[in-house]
């Protein structure tokens, strides 16, 4: 019987049916057994049957359209059920973790980009970097091959270093 109760765990636990509507809707829904406009659920609903639930709050922890995950109240006896109010509440805290979870995911995004930018830095020049890093964002292919006309001057002339960093290309070609 422990294993039938270890695979059946899920359905014991919560409505799977007001999980997904509040997943595909993207909407909190307050479920009263006998007031709720949702009660027809309940007749379509093998786990609202089996839990007795009588009163259900669910919202979704959302941001810009993605669902990260759901947070579900349930009560069982028939004297305490969840108010509007409830729901206002739960609808607030569920906005509030939605809004951590993207600036969380915004901000791994920024970490990342700035550690490739300081990546490429070593190997190309500030302004390349930046390039390939924000066609890597438009979706655009840095990768890829480039025809250009490019002029490279091989030399071995004292302190021609210092003087090509100080001036500009058109300076040193002409040079």
């Amino acid at each position: 019987e422990e294993g039938e109760f270890r695979n059946n765990l899920e359905e014991r636990l919560y409505s799977k049916t007001l999980v997904r509507k509040v997943t595909e809707d993207k909407v909190g829904i307050l479920f009263d057994m006998e007031e709720s406009p949702l009660a027809h659920l309940a007749e379509a609903s093998v786990s609202i049957l089996n839990l007795k639930i009588k009163s259900a709050l669910c919202c979704p922890i959302h941001s810009e359209g993605r669902v990260f995950g759901v947070i579900y109240l349930d009560r069982k006896t028939p004297s305490q059920r969840f108010a509007e109010a409830d729901l206002d509440l739960l609808l607030n805290i569920s906005g509030i973790i939605g809004v951590a979870v993207e600036n969380l995911s915004l901000e791994e995004k920024l970490r990342s980009e700035a550690q490739i930018r300081e990546n490429l830095k070593r190997f190309v020049s500030v302004n390349i970097a930046d390039r390939i890093i924000q066609e890597h964002g438009q979706g655009v292919s840095h990768l890829k091959s480039r025809k250009s006309e490019t002029t490279i001057l091989f030399t071995d002339i004292r302190n021609f270093t210092p003087l090509c960093e100080s001036l500009g290309p058109a300076e040193i070609a002409k040079m």
